[in-house]
């Protein structure tokens, strides 16, 4: 597994987001969240069938931005976090 795609898992479990948004360039599809076992694992399986992606969003129900992380696909614009970083609500976490 990818770095992106462990800081993925990481921010799954610490956000406990609704609905994740994968993003391919200017496209996006959102991903439900199951709410049964191993639900992290499914998300970051159907995030990972994507190929390559640039940027995964973590949604809550209203469809607020609670995290994002930065794929290795396509540049970043330069305010954005670097590659593999977590957002939070605006702040980076170094963890």
């Amino acid at each position: 597994m990818s770095n992106s795609i462990e800081e993925v898992k990481a921010a799954l479990r610490r956000l406990n987001p609704s609905r994740v948004r994968v993003w391919r360039g200017d496209e996006h599809t959102d991903v439900a969240v199951p709410t049964r076992r191993r639900r992290w694992e499914q998300v970051v399986a159907a995030v990972e069938a994507y190929g390559e992606w640039s940027r995964v969003e973590l949604l809550d129900k209203g469809g607020a931005v609670l995290g994002v992380v930065e794929g290795a696909a396509g540049a970043a614009p330069d305010d954005a976090p670097a590659a593999g970083d977590v957002t939070a609500n605006g702040a980076e976490d170094d963890a």
